[in-house]
């Protein structure tokens, strides 16, 4: 589990469900943030982070194990209603410790523990376009 605060509300990132609670509502029920499982619960979800973009708009990247290949790294947008893919999934082999962060320009940066680099840190920035390895 991880909790988050933004301004006056906070946010929880259970696996498969994201919960944001306001300050005002500090006994009251905890409400959906969007879909509540935008992940596929048969594929292993794991290393969720959570970060936001200049404009203050949730992002969740995690690490998800699916049949048809080993590992995979997902990045969705809190679009206002439901969580959406943005970006091409990334296919490292397999990668732990993954965590999201924005620059104050608002690029969007992924790291990881990378096992396809001898488990080095492999830090990745989106173009728009396409995945670019910054290092590892």
């Amino acid at each position: 589990m991880y909790i988050y605060k933004m301004k006056n509300v906070f946010f929880v990132l259970l696996l498969y469900h994201f919960l944001g609670l306001s300050q005002s509502q500090y006994f009251g029920d905890w409400e959906y943030v969007g879909n509540p499982d935008f992940s596929n619960p048969t594929y292993n979800m794991y290393y969720p982070a959570l970060s936001f973009d200049n404009n203050n708009t949730p992002y969740i990247v995690y690490g998800e194990n699916n049949p048809n290949q080993f590992s995979q790294i997902v990045i969705k947008q809190f679009n206002g209603e439901n969580w959406m893919d943005i970006t091409p999934e990334i296919e490292p082999g397999q990668a732990e410790y993954i965590d999201i962060e924005f620059d104050s320009d608002n690029n969007l940066y992924i790291a990881f523990q990378d096992f396809a680099c001898d488990y080095g840190i492999t830090v990745i920035s989106f173009n728009g376009i396409t995945w670019d390895y910054i290092g590892s």
